[in-house]
Order: structure tokens, then C-alpha cells, then sequence
């Protein structure tokens, strides 16, 4: 999203640019792999979407293209998991946790290496009735 992102300064071109990466990217891709999701046995979409996306959650000001984009795909998957339910294909963003990486600092709750092992494990289970579901790297179900 750039680095202004506050009500004074805003790089819209940068806010652009993070829509398209977060919120359109996903679905497109999902899309145009939707004939190869519907001959797999177990077809899952997730996306890779944050805590900063929920409306549920208060977020303090600033970060504006990350939040609206991360809230955007939640909204777009759970659409998209209506449209994919008839073919079978479970689709569900997940927060990936406060990660230790570039992005998340060193102060951050988890590793990488924990946040990848939790979101296996939740893939893995994922069923059509979990489709369209918002979920946290360890297997909860986030508000939206």
C-alpha cells in the first residue's frame, strides 16, 4: 500500500497496486483454475488474507490499502465459495497469524514455521461445510 498511508498522505497509485495483489489477484487466479480445482478429488482455494480484514476487528488508523484490500478478499471469497459450492471446491481466506517475517518483526507471536504447520493441518480438514468460512492458522474460525 506505500509507505503513506495516512488521512494527510496517500499514494493511490500504491492503494491501486495493493488491490490488485490482495483482492483481484486471488480471484482471478481462482478462476481461471476453477476447471482444474473441479477434477480434483479434494479442490480447496484459500487465500492468504489477515486479522486487519475483519470488520469485527478495530484497527488503528493508518495502513488504510493493506486493511481495505485484506477486507475486500474476505468478501470476495466468501462470495466466490457460493459461486464454487456446486462444483464441490471449498474456498475460505485464512490469517495467517502474527508471523516473526519482514512484515511481521521480531516481535511477533509465531514463526513461519508455525503458521505454514497450522495452515497444512487446517487445508487438510477443510470440508465443504467449512467452505466460505474465515479461518485463523490454527484451525478457529475468525470473525469477519
Amino acid at each position: 500500500g506505500g509507505d503513506t498511508q495516512n488521512v494527510d498522505d496517500v499514494d493511490y497509485d500504491a492503494w491501486r497496486e495493493a488491490f490488485e495483489v490482495n483482492t483481484l489477484a486471488p480471484f482471478r487466479l481462482a478462476v481461471a483454475l476453477r476447471a482444474n480445482l473441479q477434477r480434483s478429488r479434494r479442490p480447496r482455494v484459500v487465500t492468504v488474507s489477515s486479522q486487519m480484514g475483519s470488520l469485527e476487528r478495530k484497527s488503528g488508523p493508518g495502513n488504510y490499502a493493506y486493511q481495505g484490500s485484506k477486507a475486500a478478499v474476505n468478501k470476495v471469497m466468501q462470495a466466490l465459495a457460493l459461486a464454487f459450492q456446486g462444483d464441490g471446491i471449498v474456498v475460505c481466506p485464512v490469517h495467517p497469524g502474527w508471523v516473526r517475517t519482514d512484515m511481521g518483526g521480531p516481535s511477533a507471536e509465531i514463526s513461519a514455521e508455525e503458521s505454514a504447520s497450522g495452515l497444512f493441518g487446517l487445508i487438510e480438514r477443510l470440508t465443504i461445510d467449512d467452505t466460505g468460512q474465515f479461518w485463523t492458522w490454527d484451525g478457529k474460525r475468525h470473525p469477519w
